[in-house]
């Protein structure tokens, strides 16, 4: 989930060239020097993302929305001939987080897009991975039934790709080289509802979760992690006293915040709607502020033409009014795909 990139770029126009071994039509969004998001579906070949723009200096971030299922095989980017590419500037902080469905976005509108991580992200305005897989289970023994799912995130974290890369002729089995990557200054963990579904006992889970926690450990030593849950009121303690086994280490509970039904929760199928997403976020961005002195700082605006606008507000999520009960209802949810399917 949430795959893309952010590019810092002078030039006036930008192509995405999409692989042959691409999903045919997939979809993606884009925001253009920090401006609301822009939804295109992707097709195989050269598709036109942006034209037009002011010979200045620009960002733009670009990423895939489907949640499952879907690959897109990036093999190129072009700009214009006179165009420069600039080295990005990361933000300070970066949060990574680590989950199933319930973090992906999977459901709503613009599923990984509308997902409380990346709304998260938004909100405090800090660098933002939300590696979330619908279906997969914490214990790796436990997910070779769930959802066809071969590995547990337990495995899977640890691994380069995907297991479904293989269905698009990649290896499924190269292990993820964290020498050379960032550590994340915090990691959340929300894991456990396909365990349950799978009749995990609350002591077997607790004994994966410490497991998994300090494999983690071993490649990110010095991340601040926290634990969480939400709607799963039956399993509302299977953690607590996990934060007195570790330095380090918090344990929240939102569910609190969310109703388990409409309009936070998409019936039938118990997915977190756009507001349910919107509740999580803003909850979080609460815990960030108090709890570890993290609040949001403005763009780097000091560096972009901007086209002449300023970024899209930090402070307001463009839920559509996430607390209004009406939000559920202007959207068809099983789109089966998000972006360009209703």
């Amino acid at each position: 989930t949430n795959s893309g990139f952010k590019l810092d770029f002078s030039g006036t126009s930008l192509y995405i060239v999409s692989g042959g071994r691409s999903q045919p039509r997939i979809e993606c969004g884009y925001s253009l020097d920090y401006q609301d998001f822009v939804y295109v579906n992707i097709t195989i070949g050269e598709n036109k993302i942006l034209s037009g723009l002011d010979h200045t200096r620009h960002n733009i971030q670009f990423w895939v929305s489907n949640t499952d299922g879907g690959f897109l095989q990036l093999e190129s980017i072009k700009i214009d001939k006179n165009a420069e590419i600039h080295r990005y500037q990361p933000q300070e902080k970066y949060i990574q987080v680590i989950g199933d469905s319930l973090s992906s976005g999977q459901y709503s509108p613009h599923e990984s897009l509308d997902s409380w991580p990346f709304l998260l992200g938004q909100l405090l305005n800090v660098e933002m991975d939300v590696l979330a897989i619908p279906g997969i289970a914490l214990a790796d023994k436990v997910s070779m039934s769930s959802w066809k799912k071969t590995h547990g995130m337990s495995y899977q974290y640890f691994m380069v790709q995907h297991e479904a890369s293989e269905a698009w002729g990649y290896s499924k089995n190269t292990p993820f080289d964290f020498s050379n990557s960032r550590e994340p200054d915090y990691i959340i963990i929300n894991l456990g509802t396909n365990d349950i579904g799978l009749s995990v006992q609350e002591n077997q889970f607790m004994d994966y979760m410490v497991d998994f926690v300090k494999s983690i450990r071993t490649v990110y030593p010095n991340a601040t992690i926290i634990t969480t849950n939400y709607f799963m009121k039956y399993w509302v303690n299977i953690l607590k006293g996990i934060d007195t086994k570790f330095d380090n280490l918090y344990r929240y509970d939102v569910s609190n915040f969310i109703i388990d039904g409409e309009p936070d929760v998409i019936p039938n199928i118990r997915h977190l709607s756009q507001m349910g997403n919107c509740k999580i976020a803003y909850e979080f961005q609460k815990i960030f502020e108090k709890d570890f002195g993290l609040s949001a700082k403005g763009w780097r605006t000091d560096n972009w033409g901007l086209q002449h606008k300023q970024p899209a507000s930090t402070t307001d999520l463009k839920c559509d009014h996430p607390y209004d009960h009406h939000v559920y209802y202007h959207y068809h949810w099983m789109n089966d795909g998000g972006v360009g399917f209703w």
